[in-house]
């Protein structure tokens, strides 16, 4: 490690546990919840540097992991909305057309796929489209199970 004057100067790691340092500074430097995280981006960025340069610093290792988490966050918060404008979107074609199976479906199967969105927006709409079954429109299931008896006599 070398100081220029600005920065903190790291030599590229040449062995994996020079690595495995350089990754314990950079999550403790940087405050890096997820180490994983931090030794991929670490590992792609020292890949794509010039063959030549055999030095970096802490601070563009840092920053580099840092954008990379807030990007994966950004993406993540865009996929949310647009998978909840998809699922409102269905709910009010299904709430103007009861019969809309290809709606029906789509949002049946994200419910099943293991959206919760997903699955409250059927619940609810159930409830609006057919608030006294205990047999839900959209899926034909029972919403309430009756016991069984075997009475005879």
């Amino acid at each position: 490690m070398t100081y220029t004057g600005q920065e903190l100067v790291v030599d590229l790691p040449t062995t994996p546990e020079s690595f495995e340092q350089l990754i314990d500074v950079l999550v403790a430097k940087f405050d890096l919840p997820k180490r994983d995280h931090a030794v991929a981006v670490t590992a792609n960025r020292i890949m794509h540097l010039p063959v030549d340069q055999d030095t970096t610093t802490w601070a563009y290792l840092g920053s580099c992991v840092k954008k990379n988490m807030a990007y994966q966050v950004a993406q993540a918060a865009g996929k949310n909305t647009a998978h909840r404008t998809q699922i409102d979107e269905l709910v009010s074609i299904i709430k103007n057309e009861p019969n809309n199976m290809q709606a029906i479906d789509a949002l049946d199967k994200a419910a099943n796929d293991g959206s919760t969105y997903a699955k409250e927006a059927l619940e609810k709409l159930n409830l609006e489209l057919n608030p006294t079954s205990n047999v839900t429109p959209i899926t034909g299931e029972t919403t309430s199970e009756l016991p069984l008896t075997n009475e005879s006599t």
